[in-house]
């Protein structure tokens, strides 16, 4: 129950009830809404009244592993617009792992129409692709529709629609989409009685959060930021899904985040050099609707190296053997082959070796080549008094 205040109107109501029940092979949902006649919602204007009530249902059968029956029905009793009365009926079978057969009747009372039935073909191609021919029986519909569309991904990635039609009033129209990091876009045709029409539509967003100021596709919800200080190029994964890479800055923004529900944020290393290493832990945000949050990652810059190590029989140090540089606590083992990685060097660096019988040093020198965490070596480690 909701109750508001307003100022023209004074106090109303609205109650609302809803019913759902889901069995193997059935399912039924139900809900009803009623509003009193002084009830304002939120955001409407003055001479808009509220819906005096919504009556709503559908239930699914399932007749078998491959077909299923649906029903339909829509009342609503306005206020300030017409009643409205709808209801449908469908029947759907599979035909091929790939196909499915549809059959169904639409009732929209009030319309010079209220009748139409149809029937249709819907073949899946992929994940985000699918066909449909549908013929319609009966009202002033084009008897026969062709739809092809591919859904755009979550990240960068374009999707399309083509729509035709045969027989009197047919037309055809399509769209072409494209987004990526900065916004969406897109291009529309549409024939139809002997006219044409054309349009381009360019939709984007500023968002200004937390020091950074970044473009993006349009946010509609809850969005994220994504820092990664020193990390450029690197992609951004959301809920196992590629929507983003960080740009010079190492920021990224994610534009559709869902709302009081766990998001995955985690970061892709495929492409970025060996000398950068990456924070590559999942972390969970739960944003709050209409708001931002921001997720950090660390990026190192690595300067190290791996060193062979040998004694002065020139034997590779033994596997487990302690290593440090001179002056600092971090030690780090010796691996087989007398092979030790230091992910951090200044050069010259002095390093040291705890042996059985003593210990050894070495210094080691920046290689000349330049490489990025190279392997420097074999190095005599000498003995020490």
């Amino acid at each position: 129950m909701t109750i508001s205040n307003d100022h023209l109107y004074g106090q109303g109501a609205l109650w609302y009830g809803i019913l759902q029940r889901q069995q193997h092979h059935y399912s039924l949902s139900a809900n009803v809404q009623a509003a009193s006649r002084n009830f304002q919602q939120l955001g409407s204007t003055p001479n808009q009244r509220s819906t005096a009530l919504t009556a709503q249902g559908q239930l699914s059968l399932l007749m078998s592993s491959a077909s299923s029956i649906n029903f339909g029905y829509l009342n609503q009793q306005n206020r300030s617009l017409k009643n409205f009365t709808s209801a449908n009926a469908s029947w759907n079978r599979r035909v091929h792992e790939t196909a499915y057969l549809t059959a169904g009747m639409n009732y929209l009372a009030g319309s010079k129409r209220p009748v139409l039935a149809s029937v249709g073909m819907v073949i899946p191609i992929g994940t985000r692709r699918m066909a449909t021919v549908t013929s319609n029986l009966a009202g002033g519909a084009a008897p026969a529709v062709v739809d092809v569309s591919q859904q755009p991904p979550v990240g960068t990635g374009f999707g399309y629609r083509l729509h035709a039609e045969a027989g009197a009033g047919a037309q055809q129209d399509g769209r072409f989409s494209y987004q990526n990091n900065t916004g969406d876009y897109q291009m529309e045709f549409s024939q139809a009685s002997g006219h044409a029409a054309f349009a381009v539509e360019e939709d984007s967003a500023i968002v200004i959060a937390d020091g950074h100021l970044l473009t993006s596709r349009p946010i509609a919800e809850s969005f994220g930021i994504v820092e990664v200080p020193g990390g450029a190029g690197i992609n951004v994964y959301a809920n196992n899904h590629l929507v983003g890479r960080t740009n010079s800055s190492g920021v990224a923004l994610l534009p559709e985040l869902t709302a009081y529900e766990d998001n995955v944020v985690r970061l892709d290393d495929e492409g970025v050099p060996i000398s950068l290493g990456l924070d590559l832990e999942e972390k969970t945000v739960i944003p709050k609707s209409r708001t931002g949050v921001c997720v950090k990652f660390t990026a190192v810059h690595l300067s190290g190296a791996t060193l062979i190590l040998q004694d002065a029989n020139h034997k590779s140090l033994p596997a487990g053997t302690e290593i440090s540089e001179a002056g600092s606590k971090d030690t780090f083992a010796v691996a087989m082959n007398g092979e030790a990685f230091l992910p951090q060097i200044s050069y010259p660096v002095r390093v040291k070796a705890k042996l059985a019988d003593g210990e050894c040093e070495v210094v080691v020198q920046k290689p000349p080549s330049g490489e990025p965490l190279p392997r420097i070596g074999p190095l005599v480690c000498v003995a020490t008094k």
